[in-house]
């Protein structure tokens, strides 16, 4: 038999992948995603939140300061 006889019969010849290859090539990306997202929330969102929150602790300093100062000015003109 030659090729164009085994076509004839019923046999294909393609490169496309089948659909469960497919299907495991979806799935090996999902998992790429999953892993991506996890390291997204447990490394990058810590660091964000940890600079967050050295932020907001100089906001506090600062204000707290500020404050401070006003009172002084205050307590120094009303009591000359």
């Amino acid at each position: 038999m030659n090729f164009k006889e085994n076509i004839g019969r019923g046999f294909t010849v393609t490169n496309k992948p089948s659909m469960n290859e497919k299907i495991v090539e979806i799935r090996g990306d999902i998992k790429l995603i999953n892993q991506r997202i996890t390291m997204i929330e447990k490394n990058h969102l810590k660091h964000l939140n940890d600079k967050i929150v050295t932020v907001q602790r100089i906001l506090w300093l600062v204000l707290s300061i500020g404050l401070v100062n006003i009172f002084a000015a205050f307590r120094h003109v009303l009591l000359g």
